[in-house]
């Protein structure tokens, strides 16, 4: 059973993962205007707080309101000639794109070929001497997606009220617990690496993330021009995914133990995590005809099944019928947000006292899920998480 037990990205986890492979994440502030950017500021703010804590981090944070042609390639000579010098060092890189971005399509093409270098850097350094950077951005979805050439450039987006939750029962978990969950991460994943993906990964796995891969590029409500926003690596980041879901409990168990054999006979690759991963990874990736960024475009196909008989009427109805319950939904997680938005304070001082309370593996998962809570994922991914739920019920896992 995985020690993830969040169902869909939390923070923590998130991040550590995204350190481990020197990938890009983002953290959704939300797509509600009068919140936005006082969530952004708060972000960002905790964000350095919680970097600033740990020697074994360099961070920097990255002004694209006022980056001309020169700012990101100067940041990036920095950034080579730094690795070069230090070994085993890892570093975040901040983004918070302005709101003026939306319209400007020439800096998120900035911002999205500073990314593929930086990330081309982490490939060449890092297999040197074992430097990784990473870019957080914070930012609302509004935003990024005017911009999708930067939106393929994230592998992963956590939500605001994760971040926050996680944020606040840091200040249960010691640095030092944290660190070391991080180095052993890196220990048993160069380990990995050197013995070779059969280790924990059955080859028959890999038709089965091909499989859902195909059939979520030919659904129904998948925009075919764009195959349906499965990018062609999604084999890889899913292979990575799983495998990095799978290890999660053999570190704990390493480290409560306090064992350091590196012991990975029963730390397999199973459907199960395959499946954890499609709703980590596919929802925030997936392009939909249903959805509302492409109903802004003209001529818009909201089913494509009208092409082969069906009732135009009633298809336009049912999809209605199921923006209607989106609505419900954002309209529940907002209710959420703007009773606890206040109370971030008071909120950190409940998962203090919460904290005594917990097993050492909850203080790393963070907060409890409410059954009757609607999170954020949920809210702003409504129509791409049904896609992913209808997928896996009808693809057979291979084993």
């Amino acid at each position: 059973m995985s020690v993830v037990h969040s169902k869909y990205p939390d923070f923590i986890h998130t991040f550590i993962y995204s350190l481990v492979l020197g990938k890009h994440f983002i953290i959704n502030t939300g797509n509600y205007n009068h919140r936005t950017g006082s969530s952004i500021e708060y972000v960002a703010s905790a964000l350095v707080d919680f970097l600033s804590s740990f020697k074994w981090i360099k961070y920097r944070i990255l002004d694209c309101s006022s980056a001309d042609d020169n700012y990101f390639a100067e940041k990036l000579e920095s950034m080579s000639h730094r690795s070069s010098e230090i070994h085993n060092r890892h570093e975040v890189l901040i983004i918070i794109p302005s709101n003026d971005i939306k319209n400007n399509f020439k800096d998120g093409v900035k911002i999205a070929y500073f990314l593929q270098s930086v990330t081309r850097l982490t490939k060449n350094v890092g297999m040197k001497n074992g430097t990784t950077f990473s870019a957080v951005c914070v930012s609302n979805m509004d935003v990024l997606n005017q911009h999708q050439y930067l939106y393929k450039q994230f592998w992963l987006c956590c939500s605001l009220d994760s971040f926050v939750n996680q944020i606040q029962q840091n200040q249960a978990i010691t640095v030092n617990n944290l660190n070391a969950y991080y180095l052993k991460f890196i220990k048993t994943w160069s380990h990995i690496q050197r013995s070779g993906e059969a280790t924990i990964f059955h080859s028959s796995l890999r038709q089965y993330i091909l499989d859902i891969v195909v059939h979520l590029r030919v659904h129904r409500f998948s925009v075919q021009g764009k195959a349906g926003g499965a990018q062609t690596n999604s084999l890889k980041d899913m292979t990575f995914l799983a495998k990095l879901f799978a290890l999660t409990p053999f570190i704990y168990k390493q480290l409560y133990a306090e064992s350091s054999d590196v012991e990975l006979d029963n730390c397999l690759v199973t459907p199960d995590f395959i499946k954890q991963a499609c709703f980590w990874y596919f929802p925030f990736k997936l392009q939909l005809s249903i959805s509302k960024e492409h109903m802004k475009h003209p001529n818009f196909i909201k089913d494509p099944s009208i092409l082969y008989g069906s009732d135009p009427a009633l298809v336009d109805d049912l999809c209605n019928k199921l923006q209607d319950l989106q609505l419900m939904k954002r309209k529940q997680y907002q209710k959420h947000y703007n009773n606890t938005q206040g109370n971030w304070q008071q909120g950190a001082q409940a998962a203090q006292q919460d904290s005594h309370e917990q097993t050492p593996e909850q203080e790393y998962v963070g907060q409890r899920q409410d059954k009757d809570h609607v999170s954020q994922t949920e809210a702003d991914f409504f129509f791409q998480l049904l896609v992913v739920k209808d997928v896996l019920n009808n693809v057979v896992p291979p084993f």
